[in-house]
């Protein structure tokens, strides 16, 4: 592997991630593997969940340099009382070392590389608000104004347990979060979660487009309930039908929620880089004001 290259992991409450990173914050491989950490979180990480973050840093191991990988994780590890223990297994098994961070920490790296992909991209970034809607937690962030709320996709599926009760009960929610948002004007909002990057490939199906917008969020719903009927009714495993509903359900709880966070805005640019290019961002502007 390249010395100048750099890894960057991002264990996160839905999802983990890891990316490899040039010198010229250029992103030459990445991957994405669901891990559900949130799921029957209650004070210690579930078996099914650690054992997913296992399986993922078999297949990862094999590909990335684990043991020099600049590794955090977010909300679920900062609540389950386990995550030192499990990370300490982790350390002996894969020599990979995660750093559980501050929400703030999180806003701060997500936007170092936010900025930086919208640097790359030509993207104005003056007014710029991001909004990052995890598993267990939702960052908003504007400049130097930023607010962590304790809500996520996965975290909000286990309090109320059915989209009907969600869909009921996502304006109450998102209530605090969209008032912040509001208050912040921003002119532009990037959208750069897992939830997001599935929604704008969803709408390829009808408009090839490089945004979201809000009308896109009714059109979605139908189209993944659709696709949902579709699949089930050629499906011949009761597996798969569990794995397409869980999907469609996550799915559909962050359309929810993002319609109320959202619903005074009209259009959102989505950017592919986030935590994990982040930490790597961070320690590449280092060696160079060394």
């Amino acid at each position: 592997m390249n010395k100048d290259c750099l890894v960057g992991v991002d264990l996160g409450s839905n999802s983990l991630k890891i990316s490899l990173m040039n010198a010229k914050f250029e992103v030459l491989k990445t991957d994405e593997f669901g891990i559900q950490s949130a799921f029957g979180l209650k004070e210690n990480l579930s078996d099914t969940a650690k054992n997913k973050i296992i399986l993922a840093l078999e297949k990862i191991s094999k590909n990335y340099d684990l043991k020099n990988a600049l590794a955090v994780a977010t909300e679920a590890f900062r609540v389950a009382k386990d995550s030192g223990e499990f990370f300490k297994l982790l350390n002996d098994k894969f020599g990979i070392k995660f750093e559980v961070i501050s929400s703030l920490r999180e806003c701060e790296l997500t936007k170092l590389a936010v900025y930086k992909r919208c640097e790359m991209l030509g993207i104005n970034i003056s007014s710029l608000a991001i909004v990052d809607l995890g598993g267990a937690s939702c960052e908003i962030v504007l400049d130097e104004k930023f607010k962590s709320f304790k809500f996520g996709i996965i975290k909000v599926f286990n309090n109320f347990l059915n989209l009907e009760n969600i869909e009921k009960n996502s304006k109450f929610i998102t209530k605090e979060a969209n008032e912040f948002l509001k208050n912040l004007k921003p002119k532009n909002i990037v959208l750069n979660s897992t939830i997001s990057k599935k929604l704008l490939n969803l709408k390829q199906n009808y408009k090839n487009s490089k945004i979201l917008e809000f009308d896109d969020f009714k059109k979605l719903k139908k189209l993944i309930l659709n696709n949902t009927k579709s699949h089930l009714k050629n499906s011949d495993g009761q597996a798969m039908d569990s794995q397409i509903l869980s999907e469609r359900n996550l799915l559909l709880c962050g359309i929810y929620l993002y319609e109320n966070i959202l619903k005074d805005f009209d259009n959102f640019i989505i950017i592919d880089y986030g935590l994990k290019e982040g930490v790597i961002i961070e320690k590449i502007l280092k060696k160079e004001n060394l």
